[in-house]
């Protein structure tokens, strides 16, 4: 594969990740489509990549049923919800605890509520991406979920950079952080995961 079409490709599904991850953040009435959407490329990536792995997964029963088990996985994952740590710690309003949560919520006497809820956007991301990088031996892929966590302290940082601006720039950046890293989710997981593809048949 020539540099320019693995570049193209890359910008192709990085920036398709980019929408996608942003439209399931936007209206609530597209879901679950579009969390569908979202978890059906790790199911491809599964589908194309695992049968590299060894001759056994060139079993194409097995290798259905592991495809359709990582799809399952994933689109379960999109849909537990995060809203209680995309503040990143800002918000000290009372709420219900996220899907997840059992898995951290011990370190929470240990931690500020903005590493905190760092942490739990790493969970959160990581769930997403580790069954497609499970089942196809991946680590770029299965800790690619850790991006998303990246995603939302760039959100808040830019929030943060620009609250002194008075152009319309400037407020919309501080006034929309979780737009920034929903998007930047979506650009960075797929990037993520359209690398590792495309590096596998390059």
């Amino acid at each position: 594969m020539n540099p320019q079409l693995f570049a193209g490709l890359f910008s192709a599904a990085a920036s398709s990740g980019m929408i996608v991850y942003r439209w399931r953040g936007s209206d609530e009435d597209i879901r679950p489509l579009s969390q569908i959407i979202f978890a059906l490329p790790y199911a491809a990536a599964t589908w194309f990549l695992a049968p590299h792995i060894g001759a056994g997964w060139t079993n194409y029963a097995y290798l259905s049923i592991v495809t359709l088990l990582v799809f399952a996985a994933t689109f379960a994952a999109v849909c537990t919800g995060h809203g209680g740590w995309q503040d990143l710690g800002t918000s000290i309003k009372a709420r219900t605890d996220e899907w997840l949560e059992f898995s951290i919520k011990w370190l929470k006497p240990y931690l500020s509520p903005y590493w905190y809820d760092v942490l739990g956007m790493c969970v959160s991301g990581l769930a997403i991406s580790l069954s497609c990088g499970i089942a196809t031996l991946n680590p770029i892929i299965a800790l690619s979920g850790l991006t998303k966590s990246l995603a939302y302290v760039i959100g808040w940082a830019l929030s943060d950079a620009f609250k002194a601006g008075t152009d319309a720039i400037s407020k919309w950046f501080y006034q929309n952080p979780t737009q920034v890293a929903e998007a930047l989710t979506g650009l960075l997981m797929w990037g993520a995961l359209a690398s590792s593809a495309l590096w596998r048949f390059a």
